[in-house]
Formats: C-alpha cells, structure tokens, sequence
C-alpha cells in the first residue's frame, strides 16, 4: 500500500462512491469536500486497493486507452491534489 493510501485509511475521511462512477471524498478533520469525476475515482480506487503510483498509470492507460504519459501526468496531479487538500504529506 502506497503512504498516501495509507495515510488516507488513517485519517478522518471518508470516500463515497456514486452510482454513475464518480465519488465524494469528505474529510472531517480539515473540512474539506472532494468532488471527483468517474476517471479520478477510478484512480483512487486504485490507490485505496493498495496499487502504487506506476501501477494506476497501468490501469488508467489500460481502462481509458490514453497515452502513457498523459496517464503519469494526470494520476501525478491528482494524487498531489489529494495530498494538498487534505494536508497530507505527498
């Protein structure tokens, strides 16, 4: 399991996942609402089963068949916009 999905098991969060794929991630102890769309919460999907960095990149070039690059980028950004907004170490 990679830190920050660890780190987001040990805090005050809690993540809901829609029925058309998106989800809501709401943190407590920051008061933080996140909304994400069906790509983002497929990649914290991702990190909450315990893939690291390089292997959600794996499954999102694979799932969305985007260039791998594209795919570092994206899940790159997101995972440091989760950190950043939840105050959590990147």
């Amino acid at each position: 399991m990679s830190d920050l999905a660890e780190q987001l098991r040990q805090a005050d969060c809690t993540v809901t996942e829609m029925a058309d794929g998106t989800a809501v991630v709401l943190d407590l102890r920051n008061e933080v609402l996140l909304t994400l769309n069906e790509t983002a919460a497929f990649m914290l999907s991702r990190l909450r089963a315990g893939d690291d960095e390089a292997a959600i990149v794996r499954h999102v070039v694979e799932r969305y068949e985007v260039a791998e690059e594209t795919a570092r980028t994206d899940v790159a950004s997101l995972l440091a916009e989760i950190a950043a907004a939840m105050q959590l170490p990147a």
